[in-house]
């Protein structure tokens, strides 16, 4: 809230991809490509696309869906994680 700038910032995501007979198909880690990202008036906006698995495979937004984000990141020596669903409340996000 005061301006200060996250460091460490690691995001997460799991996913699943929906196949014909089998359903739903896990999928996942995919870790965000470091430096990617947009900063803009205090907020950070990703896209989907700058996430891959170690092996280099990228996110497909044509096949997959989210569904959960990790978050780690750290500000003044204190981290801080979480985690978010789809399906997550603003108040689940956010904290009361």
């Amino acid at each position: 809230m005061d301006g200060a700038e996250w460091d460490n910032l690691d995001v997460t995501i799991y996913g699943f991809e929906t196949t014909g007979t089998s359903g739903r198909q896990q999928t996942g880690p995919y870790k965000l490509k470091k430096g990617a990202g947009s900063f803009r008036n205090g907020l950070i906006a990703l896209d989907l696309k700058d996430f891959e698995k170690a092996s280099g495979t990228q996110w497909s937004l044509l096949t997959m869906s989210v569904d959960a984000i990790d978050l780690k990141a750290s500000l003044r020596g204190e981290a801080c994680s979480g985690e978010i669903r789809p399906d997550s409340s603003v108040s689940d996000v956010i904290g009361r």
